[in-house]
């Protein structure tokens, strides 16, 4: 069936929070445009993606890790194929425009689409550009980003429009708090606590938060999305606790079920990526840790620029042995006024409200040739 209607290519991946803001964009325009998704051959964002029902279309992509690793040398291999998978994708679909959102795997696409005189749109979610989109940059025609335009450097300065980052419109609200606790089976009136990793989970958040689990559990109750990969160990883990068993859900990973838990929650502990823009849009108070090998360090930038506005308090894993974080979160949740100004500090931290129809704005602008 063939249509009148533009086209767009949305690749991004590695991870799943390169996955999300894409979808949460698609969901404002996906009735005036025909979409396909470029993503990685069986990569975390396949399922994301097709769960959304997006088309999908795999290649094999490369990723540069910035230590000695003898994948490094396979996968710089893969890079020139991924150019060369996305280049005949591109010819045959013939788009009007790609939507890259980063991440190692939306570096051959766009390449790939300025050899056949793309249009390109990028979008930078963090507070430091990472390696990939400092290449994409390069190429694009407009960048979008979600921190102030100054934070970014003047190199691409003239290029770059600050959008905000892209949230998923929410189904839930706070009033709705006694469903929710229903909707988990939790009959008491302490607070929720939310433990997520990001979409890859968190090995060493994880073994944090289970350091101190018996005690926070005495005064809270725990949803913990583990990663897949954890999951069983965290599993087994659980079936061994004797009090409080009841307060402690844990999870490999959710979908549909997600938003019910970030709405739900009075507390966040998180990584510093993509869930930074969830807990803004929420205004949640949060523990933020970033992941130390994050690249160009930006997710210590990101719960940085939270903290210094006091929506959040960083945890770094080198100070785990320092800070009890039972004591940490109940001198929080207890604070009640320190909480109600760590929300408002939260609900200004990052641009997300109208980010999505912002982009979509961006992208008519652009495939109609203004100048933004």
């Amino acid at each position: 069936m063939t249509t009148n209607k533009k086209k767009i290519v949305l690749t991004g991946g590695g991870t799943g929070g390169h996955a999300f803001p894409l979808i949460f964009i698609w969901e404002q325009i996906k009735n005036d445009y025909d979409f396909l998704y470029i993503g990685e051959r069986n990569g975390k964002e396949e399922e994301i993606v097709k769960r959304a029902k997006i088309r999908y279309q795999g290649i094999w992509a490369g990723k540069w890790r910035r230590y000695f690793s003898l994948r490094n040398f396979i996968d710089l291999w893969r890079i020139p194929v991924g150019i060369w998978q996305s280049f005949w994708i591109l010819r045959k679909w013939k788009p009007d425009l790609i939507l890259a959102k980063g991440g190692y795997v939306s570096v051959p696409v766009v390449i790939a689409a300025r050899l056949l005189k793309i249009k390109v749109i990028s979008h930078e979610s963090d507070a430091i550009m990472g390696l990939a989109n400092r290449i994409i940059a390069n190429y694009a025609d407009k960048i979008a980003v979600a921190f102030p335009v100054g934070r970014y450097g003047n190199k691409f300065a003239k290029k770059m429009i600050w959008v905000g980052m892209p949230v998923r419109c929410w189904s839930y609200k706070q009033e709705d708090e006694p469903k929710l606790r229903k909707y988990f089976s939790i009959e008491n009136d302490l607070p929720v606590l939310l433990v997520t990793g990001g979409s890859q989970g968190a090995v060493n958040v994880n073994k944090y938060v289970m350091k101190y689990l018996v005690e926070i559990l005495k005064f809270c109750n725990v949803i913990h999305l583990t990663g897949k990969n954890d999951f069983e160990r965290v599993k087994k883990w659980q079936e061994k606790l004797t009090d409080h068993k009841d307060r402690y859900l844990v999870y490999d990973f959710m979908f549909e079920d997600y938003e019910k838990a970030m709405v739900l929650c009075d507390l966040v502990i998180s990584r510093a990526g993509s869930t930074l823009a969830e807990i803004s849009n929420l205004a949640k108070p949060s523990i933020l840790i970033p992941l130390p090998s994050s690249a160009s360090n930006h997710q210590y930038y990101n719960a940085k620029s939270f903290e210094d506005v006091g929506a959040s308090v960083m945890v770094e894993e080198r100070d785990f042995d320092k800070i009890n974080l039972a004591v940490l979160v109940s001198s929080l949740i207890d604070d009640e006024e320190g909480m109600e100004e760590m929300r408002a500090a939260s609900a200004t931290a990052m641009q997300t409200q109208g980010s999505a129809r912002i982009v979509a704005d961006l992208i008519e602008s652009v495939l109609g040739g203004k100048n933004v």
